[in-house]
């Protein structure tokens, strides 16, 4: 602010003298000009790519060095990949620890406050908690999936959903559980796709019949 207030001191003295010898020209180019609008650096990085997740979450964000946890709080919504995620509680991801860095002396860390760390590695597996909705697609058909919580392994590629009131859509069709902590497991192939979803003991399910083709 005092820097301010003293750049402004300056354009108004400089601005009275240019006026006191007549040199309008160059008072009109002291007047200030609208600042250049700057270049989003992260512009690319959030546009839309196949090969990105974006997360956004109503009460901030938690990241734990030490555990390399990243924890989105509140409603928390996840996209990419062909699926889209929404929770209201958390979304928990956890990482592998990154590669040993075999340049490191023993004293870095004391020398350097953040030299200790190294950043994270791959991601190991997530969770989300609340009231918890997946939708994506399958066979060419919009398939939606209700339930309390879930957890995705990354070395198995599953996704394991629970919840006392579970449901599954596909197109015309509908599965809900009739048992407490029911659970359906999403199988994802190489190719980030999913092959197939696994369901507990004690479903109902709901099939929609093409009607017959009347003869003429």
């Amino acid at each position: 602010e005092k820097a301010d207030a003293k750049n402004k001191g300056v354009e108004r003295r400089l601005a009275a003298y240019l006026t006191s010898v007549k040199k309008y020209d160059l008072l009109l180019q002291v007047a200030a000009q609208p600042a250049a609008e700057e270049a989003d650096p992260l512009k690319e990085l959030f546009e839309e790519n196949p090969n990105r997740i974006f997360i956004t979450a109503s009460k901030g964000i938690y990241f734990d060095g030490t555990s390399f946890e990243l924890v989105y709080l509140g409603d928390v919504e996840l996209k990419g990949q062909g699926v889209t995620l929404s929770c209201n509680q958390d979304l928990k991801v956890i990482f592998d620890p990154p590669p040993a860095d075999k340049d490191a002396k023993p004293d870095d860390a004391k020398n350097n406050p953040v030299k200790g760390f190294g950043g994270v590695g791959e991601l190991r597996q997530f969770t989300a908690s609340g009231n918890l909705r997946i939708s994506g697609e399958m066979d060419g058909e919009t398939f939606h999936l209700k339930g309390d919580r879930a957890i995705y392994d990354r070395s198995k590629n599953q996704i394991i959903i629970r919840g006392d009131a579970l449901s599954f859509d596909l197109g015309q069709n509908a599965s809900r559980s009739q048992n407490k902590n029911a659970y359906a497991v999403i199988n994802i192939d190489v190719n980030n796709e999913i092959k197939n979803i696994q369901f507990s003991k004690g479903w109902e399910t709901a099939l929609t019949i093409p009607g017959k083709v009347k003869k003429k």
